[in-house]
């Protein structure tokens, strides 16, 4: 008998004409010497793998034993012998836990990295500015709308969220979005606004002599700046407006008319008995330009000069042409950045 058949059949590999020889050699009688032995080395073999632990669970050779068993009866009582075939099975929840760790355990260790890198590190300052001849509107992380004014700016840090605190430099109309546990709070110079779910415009310029702050839904407390924990100055009802004057800091609260104060965010240029260091600051804010006053009796002039006009959505031409015509002045442009007023006598 060859050897290398018999290890086939003991390791379940034989196809069936394989199989009935080795059962027919089994029915001789006499084996000799060396395959007597041989037989006795795959018998050792076979029982070290049947004692072995690991092969108890081994699915595999489980059916390939008893397929083994079922063709070596078929031959013997004539039937017929299917091939022994080996079967390679795998689990695939295994194979699946495999693929999600490999995928998982890196995007986990981004994931530690990152939050270690944040919490690190501090909150930086953000600033959204609308530059002169411009209007820029943003949601806020919290969900608020900041509308800025031309010539606007607002600051205030990345952790917003959990700090809703604004500074503000210009004139900006805020739609505060609601948040019981972190109040939105506006500073503008020398007093602070406080709103838990609102929107209100504050009009803050570093060279004017007030700031002002009004209200058109929810509830505000506008507040000192310096005086932390003391009463507030008022709490502003809808319709409301809180005026503070800047060097004497005093204030009124009084209500004010929302085409003049509100205008500006729907385009609207309005002019309300307007002196002309306000016409040619507002003319300066909205169309980002240079305008110069050019007069033989200045001081006679501008003290007497006040200006009443609204223009929707028009551009500087237009305006220039309506003053000129209402005002009795000649105006010229030099180029696009400026313009030269030139007033009567």
């Amino acid at each position: 008998m060859d050897i290398q058949l018999l290890k086939k059949f003991y390791r379940h590999e034989c196809t069936p004409d394989e199989v009935k020889e080795v059962l027919s050699w089994f029915k001789q009688e006499e084996l000799q010497q060396a395959e007597e032995e041989a037989l006795s080395t795959l018998w050792q073999q076979a029982e070290h793998e049947k004692n072995e632990p690991a092969n108890w669970h081994d699915a595999d050779k489980v059916l390939l034993n008893i397929q083994a068993q079922k063709n070596l009866h078929a031959a013997l009582s004539g039937d017929e012998v299917q091939p022994v075939r080996r079967f390679y099975f795998s689990d695939p929840w295994k194979q699946y836990l495999k693929l999600a760790a490999a995928l998982l355990l890196p995007l986990c260790a981004v994931w530690l990295l990152t939050q270690k890198l944040q919490s690190s590190q501090e909150p930086k300052l953000l600033t959204v500015e609308a530059r002169p001849g411009m209007k820029k509107t943003i949601t806020l992380a919290d969900g608020s709308v900041v509308k800025l004014h031309s010539g606007s700016s607002i600051s205030f840090y990345s952790d917003f969220k959990t700090n809703r605190t604004v500074s503000l430099n210009g004139e900006a109309f805020f739609e505060v979005a609601k948040d019981s546990l972190y109040p939105f709070t506006v500073r503008s110079g020398a007093i602070h606004t406080q709103a838990l779910g609102t929107s209100f415009n504050i009009d803050y310029q570093k060279g004017d002599s007030t700031i002002h702050v009004a209200l058109v839904t929810g509830r505000v407390k506008v507040s000192h700046q310096e005086q932390k924990g003391a009463d507030p100055l008022a709490v502003l009802e809808p319709g409301q407006q809180l005026v503070y004057s800047k060097p004497s800091a005093s204030y009124q609260v009084a209500p004010f008319k929302e085409r003049i104060v509100l205008g500006w965010k729907d385009g609207v240029l309005q002019f309300e008995d307007a002196s002309l260091p306000e016409v040619i600051h507002e003319l300066e804010r909205w169309y980002g330009v240079r305008v110069e006053v050019r007069d033989s009796g200045e001081s006679a002039v501008r003290a007497d000069w006040h200006f009443t006009a609204s223009y929707d959505r028009q551009p500087l031409e237009t305006v220039l042409q309506g003053i000129s015509f209402v005002k009795k002045l000649t105006y010229t442009r030099p180029d696009s950045n400026t313009v030269l007023l030139s007033l009567g006598q």
